[in-house]
């Protein structure tokens, strides 16, 4: 999966077989892309509290500035994304309406690495530089013998 200020997010269940990486940018997360991968683990056997999810870098709620329309829709969807930028501006934070989702979801194991786009020079934004890369996520099934620990490399470029 290839991100730049979206959030990525990594997905596996306890035994490793089943696994999902997930493009979560706005869009997907008001459409409930979170839920419904998740739900699409449990169908292919996994149990929810045995899921480790991995958050990558995106922007953060304080950089992702969004019109009070539109922070007003993420908010009635998920309010734990509502928030105000660093200028005051609305916001929507991204990786706090996942954590929310995923929770509700019953998912327990969530790494989130808390690394803004936006803010970090070494990582890809387009709101930023107006031009863009991607960062890669990456997540693959394993032996059952092996437990599942998704991790993220934020340095992938």
């Amino acid at each position: 999966m290839l991100v730049a200020d979206c959030l990525p997010l990594l997905l596996a269940g306890a035994d490793g077989t089943v696994v999902a990486a997930v493009h979560a940018g706005r869009r997907g997360f008001l459409a409930d892309i979170v839920p419904a991968v998740v739900a699409a683990l449990v169908a292919a056997g996994a149990e929810p509290d045995g899921i480790h999810a991995a958050i990558g870098p995106s922007i953060c709620g304080a950089c992702y500035e969004v019109s009070a329309e539109l922070r007003a829709e993420a908010a009635a969807h998920e309010p734990a994304c509502a928030c105000t930028t660093r200028w005051g501006t609305p916001g929507i934070n991204l990786a706090a309406g996942v954590t929310a989702q995923l929770e509700r979801a019953g998912v327990r194991h969530i790494l989130d690495v808390h690394r803004c786009t936006y803010e970090q020079p070494d990582l890809y934004s387009y709101r930023r530089d107006g031009v863009t890369g991607r960062q890669a996520g990456i997540v693959l099934p394993t032996p059952v013998s092996k437990p599942a620990r998704p991790c993220w490399r934020a340095d992938i470029r």
